[in-house]
Formats: structure tokens, C-alpha cells, sequence
């Protein structure tokens, strides 16, 4: 999507950097999958203040194994480089505490073809988003004022939480939260990384006629 329309898609926010940037921005990335964590990590190391929606309860709650969020996810290569860059890779860090080591792919006629890029990560879907939040969470639990690197940044997960659609005119998104009904919240730039039938995306798409979802 467009991201002068204060929308922007799966991980276009983040960019490939973790430079502090001179505006600190308050963003919310709707979606709390891989890619809207990964996003806020990103936003959070350039000294941006996240808030993250998500529909689902938090893995540590519901388990990391059910039956539509339990696909395989290996992470090598480019994926390995992002996650060093976003300070998630130490050998006692979260990321993997939550996933097994990924050596290549084992071959049917038995060959095995190892990884040219070095050991990556494999789990499930959720091992991979709750390795993320606990980064998240133990980041921030330093209690200084750089947590995130060279950036003054936060992130906010929320839980349980439905999007029920944005606003391109003022930039806010209208969501329900448990307890308190209906809340709607400006931002200065949103982030749609809640996948297919996204209704952030369907509600800006109807929105501005330039917009391609």
C-alpha cells in the first residue's frame, strides 16, 4: 500500500536499516505474526514508539502448536542477517531459546545439502513469534533509556485485540479491546501486516482508489 496514505504494507516500514531517524513517529503495525514483530523491532531500533494489535491471544498462552498457526518456518540466509541486525541472535537470546538449529535440508535419495550460508533457524510459525515478543519483552525489561540500541523507542503489544478498520483522513484505527469495547487511536503512520483479508488493508484500499491490496 501506499505509504503516503499513512499505510504501509508487510514490512515496507522498516527498510533494510536500524538508523535513528531526527521525528520520532508513533506507529501501529496491525498483525502480530513474524513479519508486524520483525516491523516493530525495526521501527522500535530507529527510535520510533510501536503499538502492535493482535487479534490472537499471546502464544505463552495458547501454545505454539495448533492447527492454523503450526506450519514449519526456517529462517536462513537474508533472514538470519535481519535478525542479527535487529540484535535478536545472541546465544542466549530468546530467538534461540524458542527454535532449533537449521543445518541445510536432508535430500529423498539421502544426500543431505547443507546451508551455503551457515546454520539458520526452524520451528513453527508461533515459536518464531513468541522468540520475537520475549525479545520484545526482555529488551525492554533493561529499564534504560537505550534499550534499543542507538534508538529512545517502544513497543506495546496488545493482545486480543480486533481491528475493525482505519481512516486515511486523520490516521487513526478503530479497534476493539477486551473490557473496554470500541477505541479508536491516531497514529502517524499504519502498518498493515495482518495477511490475507487483511481489514486494515480492505478499509484503506475502499478509502483511496489508488491504493492496491
Amino acid at each position: 500500500m501506499s505509504a503516503t496514505s499513512g499505510v504501509a504494507e508487510d514490512g515496507q516500514s522498516a527498510g533494510n536499516t536500524t538508523t535513528k531517524t531526527s521525528t520520532k513517529l508513533r506507529i501501529v503495525v496491525v498483525g502480530g505474526g513474524p513479519g508486524g514483530l520483525a516491523v516493530a523491532i525495526g521501527a522500535a531500533r530507529c527510535g520510533h514508539e510501536v503499538v502492535v494489535l493482535e487479534k490472537l491471544r499471546h502464544p505463552r498462552e495458547r501454545g505454539t502448536v495448533n492447527r492454523d498457526k503450526s506450519y514449519p518456518v526456517d529462517i536462513t540466509a537474508r533472514g538470519m542477517r535481519v535478525l542479527e541486525q535487529f540484535g535478536t541472535l545472541s546465544e542466549d537470546g530468546a530467538m534461540r531459546r524458542r527454535l532449533l538449529p537449521f543445518y541445510g535440508h536432508a535430500m529423498p535419495w539421502g544426500t543431505k545439502r547443507p546451508l551455503r550460508s551457515g546454520p539458520g533457524l526452524i520451528g513453527t510459525r508461533d515459536d518464531c513469534v513468541l522468540g520475537l515478543l520475549e525479545h520484545i519483552e526482555e529488551t525492554q525489561a533493561k529499564g534504560t533509556s537505550k534499550v534499543w540500541g542507538d534508538g529512545d523507542g517502544s513497543v506495546d503489544v496488545r493482545h486480543e485485540v480486533s481491528v475493525e478498520g482505519v481512516n486515511l483522513a486523520d490516521k487513526s484505527v478503530t479497534f476493539e479491546c477486551p473490557g473496554k469495547g470500541l477505541v479508536t487511536e491516531v497514529f502517524d503512520l499504519i502498518c498493515a501486516c495482518d495477511g490475507k483479508w487483511s481489514p486494515a488493508r480492505t478499509a484503506a484500499a475502499e478509502q483511496d482508489p489508488n491504493l492496491v491490496v
